[in-house]
């Protein structure tokens, strides 16, 4: 005797959420020494490595020609999927070529698209009147 196999699929309702537009407001100070001690004279450029998880670098990279010393207010705008990190770190390229380590990991968000905020309180008004009145008795209106 042969068994039926039934499958059975379960659609459910697909939510594809937006990504998010974001700007990332980026400072440092750049390196002052190169590892063996001696004055770090020579930048060429500092770069910014975007990934989406700690270690990821793989995103996106900007580069800031002659940045100076220290850097305030650099505005990166980006698109991240929702309820994703953006992770950072920075590196100096001098006159050689030569690249530095990673300097610290900073992360910016989770950024998240809210689709189910509930809706604010509507407005309720109204009146009444009475309809109908034992018979025999008056009948009144008490309240507003």
């Amino acid at each position: 005797m042969m068994s039926k196999l039934l499958l059975i699929l379960l659609i459910l309702p697909l939510t594809v959420l937006a990504d998010v537009g974001i700007e990332i407001d980026l400072s440092w100070q750049n390196a002052t020494e190169n590892v063996d001690d001696s004055p770090y004279t020579d930048n060429d450029s500092t770069r910014i490595y975007f990934g989406y998880s700690s270690g990821d670098r793989s995103v996106e990279t900007i580069v800031i020609l002659d940045p100076g010393l220290n850097v305030t207010g650099i505005i990166h705008p980006m698109t991240v999927p929702n309820n994703v990190s953006v992770y950072a770190v920075m590196t100096h390229m001098d006159l050689q070529g030569n690249e530095s380590a990673f300097s610290n990991e900073v992360q910016f968000g989770p950024f998240a698209v809210l689709d189910n905020l509930p809706s604010k309180a509507g407005s309720l008004s109204g009146s009444a009147r009475i309809v109908g009145c034992p018979s025999g008795f008056s009948c009144e209106n008490q309240g507003n």
